[in-house]
């Protein structure tokens, strides 16, 4: 679970709050839930039927600290051929481990809950960034979970995404330049 949270921070250059747990609380008005989500099949946009794996994900954020028109938006990640790094092929399997909560009378409960019924903390996903850090050589004091959404923006831009389209995934209103330029200046990114 912590892996798929690693993953969607990055690919959906996510805000912490957006899907984990800051302290004790949850934003229960902007994390995640499982009816922001569409496990998709050939181009549908309706959840994948049991037993029939998806090949696209699909997240609708119905709030975002920018939407002050309240219009949500929604983004979307198809299948790759990287099972490591492949969001619907973990979706899969998580919807094959634990189908249950998949059905529709858990829609309303957030994506990451673990086990124990609490969201996963934002702590465990940072643990996790530093440690890897760590047996990189790294200095982990810079890494937090901000670092997913800063590194997959990067990732983006050194992909040659077109700044719009980094902009709708990140979900900001001005400009991807100078969102670049304050990253490579805390050594976060690159600018161009």
């Amino acid at each position: 679970m912590a892996w798929l949270a690693i993953l969607m921070g990055f690919f959906f250059l996510f805000r912490s709050f957006e899907y984990l747990r800051k302290g004790a609380e949850v934003d229960d008005q902007k994390c995640l839930r499982m009816r922001n989500l569409i496990w998709a099949c050939n181009g549908s946009r309706d959840d994948a039927e049991p037993g029939l794996d998806c090949d696209e994900l699909i997240v609708f954020h119905e709030f975002s600290k920018n939407d002050f028109m309240g219009q949500g938006t929604a983004n979307n990640i198809k299948r790759c051929n990287d099972v490591r790094l492949c969001i619907p092929s973990l979706i899969n399997k998580l919807r094959v481990m634990k189908p249950s909560a998949f059905e529709e009378q858990n829609r309303d409960k957030f994506v990451f809950t673990m086990s124990d019924g609490k969201v996963l903390p934002k702590v465990v996903v940072e643990r996790l960034l530093r440690e890897a850090a760590l047996r990189m050589g790294m200095d982990p004091r810079i890494l937090a979970s901000h670092s997913l959404r800063a590194g997959g923006c990067t990732a983006m831009f050194n992909a040659k995404y077109a700044d719009h389209e980094i902009q709708r995934r990140g979900r900001w209103v001005f400009m991807l330049e100078n969102l670049c330029m304050v990253w490579s200046q805390t050594g976060l990114g690159r600018s161009r």
